[in-house]
């Protein structure tokens, strides 16, 4: 996942806009990208506190859309 979020696209964020729902692919992986240090401060980041992360992303960005 880390790795297609620095890229902005890849598998993994193809699956994680399945999961959402999001039609708009490219926007989801844009606003993820820009974002990388916030999601990954560290690579001791926790599973849970990425995933809260994401979903603050998403709905603040209205990157699904």
């Amino acid at each position: 996942l880390a790795n297609d979020i620095a890229r902005g696209n890849g598998e993994t964020l193809a699956s994680l806009n399945r999961m959402y729902g999001c039609s708009n692919h490219k926007g989801i992986g844009t606003a993820l990208q820009q974002k990388y240090e916030t999601i990954f401060p560290s690579e001791k980041v926790s599973a849970v506190n990425v995933n809260r992360t994401i979903n603050t992303i998403i709905d603040n960005k209205k990157a699904c859309i």
